[in-house]
């Protein structure tokens, strides 16, 4: 089954790549959530993810309402995800 997921994970990647060449976004009916995020540098700017983030800390400062959907946790996570390799 991780196979499955790994496989899925590099096809939404590459079809989202391909989407930024040609001018195409994130957007998605359920919002960005955990897959996409990793694209949200590409889609938005600095100030829109400090924004978020503030938004997210005054609000949500124990991370219960949409658990790390968006925005990461921190720079190790983001790491992980971005360099995620199938």
């Amino acid at each position: 089954m991780d196979k499955v997921v790994d496989i899925y994970e590099d096809v939404e990647h590459r079809s989202r790549e391909a989407c930024f060449l040609y001018g195409g976004s994130i957007s998605h009916h359920h919002g960005v959530g955990k897959l996409r995020k990793r694209f949200m540098a590409k889609t938005a700017s600095p100030i829109n993810t400090t924004f978020l983030d503030g938004i997210k800390t005054s609000i949500d400062p124990k991370n219960i309402f949409a658990a790390n959907n968006t925005i990461y946790r921190d720079e190790e996570e983001k790491s992980n995800d971005i360099d995620h390799k199938v």
